[in-house]
C-alpha cells in the first residue's frame, strides 16, 4: 500500500541524495501552527523571566553556602546536609 506523490517522492529523492556537507538550510514544515511557534523569537518578557529566574537561584545558593545558621556556627548548607 504505497501511494506515491510528487511532493513524497521528490522529499525522499533529496533526502537519499543530500550529505551532511549538503545539508538543506531551509526546513518546511506542513503544519502552519509548528512554523510560526518555532519561528518565533522570545519577547523581552520571557527572556527578562529566565535571567530573573537564574538571578533568584543563584542568589539563594550563595545564602545557603554564606549565610550562618544560628547559635552552631555552621553554614545553612552544612546545618541542612548534618540534619540528613
Amino acid at each position: 500500500m504505497n501511494k506515491s506523490t510528487p511532493d513524497a517522492a521528490t522529499s525522499s529523492s533529496q533526502a537519499t541524495a543530500s550529505t551532511p556537507a549538503e545539508a538543506p538550510q531551509h526546513i518546511e514544515l506542513r503544519e502552519k501552527g509548528l512554523t510560526h511557534k518555532i519561528g518565533e523569537i522570545p519577547s523581552r518578557l520571557v527572556t527578562g523571566g529566565y535571567i530573573a529566574s537564574i538571578l533568584i537561584l543563584l542568589l539563594l545558593a550563595a545564602a545557603l553556602l554564606l549565610l550562618d545558621y544560628p547559635y552552631t556556627g555552621e553554614t545553612l548548607l552544612q546545618h541542612i546536609w548534618h540534619s540528613l
